[in-house]
């Protein structure tokens, strides 16, 4: 894994002995038994439980975390970036078949969990305010406290949180851990608590834990990583005809998987490998969509195209000629024109550049219109039509004539308001508008004006 994951995500290949190298180290890990995958899950889920109650006992982090939830709640952080579940979800028997269909994801990012969440999230932080009332008026350790911060670690137990929160109020522990003077104890703090801290001693002291309690997990996750790297080479090698080399559906296979370790629950009963398959594929499947075409197709098109290609080659292996439209479309269960628009989506973009024929200066992107310029038809009704407008205005009387021209910029640079004329002419805004009325109603009677009433419309005269 070490080989793809330091190479930048924007390379779209890598040499063949770099890939080959990766898949000799990785077929020399051994497959982790379920036993095996199911303590790594139980010790990264311990430290997890285990990071989040040192931080009961340390305000600032408590700030935090309650900057946290009000980002989540204001819509400018994601929950699943904090917080990946309840910690009360246990398995049952429709699980494990949801989740071929994924319906089992969609269950944890539904609206009514995410819910359940924030008002955890909201009983935190209730908890974590009578902590700090309590440290206010008695001080760390008292009876008072310690009772605040039972309540406190109880509550924070029904949350599994993201190595990302640990890693965010690890890091407010380790930017104040010098602690507090007194006389500002009870200063109010930026993010709505107090700036109460623990004696230095003891913030270090728990730093160091949180520090020795993140190894542990970290390990787990290299191990429960390294065991599962076989399954993303296999899923990813089915895809290798999409655009995209192997390396990099490797490589993007590999942050789902990241991902599915970071979410898996192992008390909900199914396998790792079965809820990391469909994390894995998903990660795929949307760098083929961003990454794979020079047009971005979507996830469920290029779902569709690979139904496709597999009907397709599997009727050419029993029949030995192509299908037809027809025949394609009665097997994907669409109607012809929507397979004819699928078919075409699967030839390759020509470049603008493209020579239009063998041997010839002339290319493809000369035969293309550009809609932002007007067309010959245009210039020359634009050309006929201001010498009209133009020779009908000179029969008009001077000033009406003047009045027209600067109104809407027959001849001048810019149109100018019925003030900004007056002011010109040295009269009234309302004079102005009468003499612009006059002039519109001659226009209409002159001769020649049955050739300009498709151009004039001025304020509905």
């Amino acid at each position: 894994m070490s080989i793809l994951a330091n190479e930048p995500r924007t390379r779209r290949s890598a040499p063949n002995d770099s890939v080959s190298l990766y898949l000799r180290d990785m077929a020399a890990t051994p497959l982790l038994t379920r036993e095996e995958e199911l303590d790594f899950a139980r010790r990264i889920d311990a430290a997890r439980v285990a990071s989040m109650m040192q931080f009961a006992a340390y305000p600032a982090a408590l700030d935090e975390l309650a900057s946290i939830k009000q980002e989540i709640v204001e819509g400018k952080a994601a929950i699943g970036s904090y917080v990946v579940g309840l910690s009360q979800e246990e398995g049952d028997a429709g699980l494990r078949d949801g989740m071929a269909s994924g319906s089992v994801i969609e269950q944890e990012d539904s609206p009514e969990r995410q819910a359940a969440i924030v008002a955890q999230l909201t009983r935190i932080d209730e908890a974590a305010s009578a902590l700090r009332e309590a440290m206010r008026h008695e001080g760390y350790g008292c009876a008072s406290y310690r009772r605040a911060r039972r309540k406190l670690r109880a509550r924070l137990a029904t949350l599994r949180f993201t190595a990302r929160t640990i890693e965010r109020l690890t890091q407010s522990l380790a930017l104040r851990r010098g602690g507090t003077h007194a006389q500002d104890a009870e200063r109010p703090h930026d993010g709505g608590g107090y700036a109460f801290a623990l004696p230095p001693a003891l913030a270090r002291r728990l730093l160091v834990r949180l520090q020795v309690i993140d190894r542990g997990a970290a390990g787990a996750r290299v191990r429960l990583l390294k065991g599962n790297l076989r399954l993303v080479v296999s899923i990813a090698r089915r895809y290798t005809e999409r655009g995209l080399p192997l390396a990099d559906l490797v490589q993007e296979g590999n942050i789902g998987l990241v991902k599915a370790i970071e979410r898996y629950d192992h008390r909900r009963g199914f396998k790792f490998a079965t809820y990391a398959t469909w994390w894995i594929r998903q990660a795929v499947l949307h760098a083929l969509g961003d990454q794979g075409r020079m047009i971005r197709v979507p996830v469920h098109t290029a779902d569709s195209l690979s139904k496709l290609s597999r009907i397709t080659l599997d009727h050419v292996h029993r029949s030995g000629g192509r299908p037809t439209h027809a025949m394609l479309a009665k097997k994907m269960g669409m109607p012809l024109d929507k397979l004819r628009d699928l078919t075409n989506i699967v030839r390759d973009p020509v470049s603008m550049e493209t020579l239009a024929a063998p041997g010839s200066d002339v290319t493809v992107g000369e035969f293309v219109a550009d809609d932002d310029m007007p067309t010959p038809e245009e210039v020359t009704m634009a050309r006929h039509m201001r010498r009209a407008v133009l020779a009908a205005i000179d029969q008009l009387p001077t000033r009406e004539a003047n009045v027209l021209r600067l109104r809407f910029g027959i001849g001048v640079a810019d149109e100018y308001s019925l003030r900004e004329v007056g002011k010109q002419l040295n009269l009234s805004a309302e004079r102005v508008r009468q003499i612009e009325v006059m002039a519109i109603e001659r226009l209409r009677g002159a001769p020649g004006f049955a050739g300009l009433k498709d151009y004039v419309s001025v304020n509905g005269h």
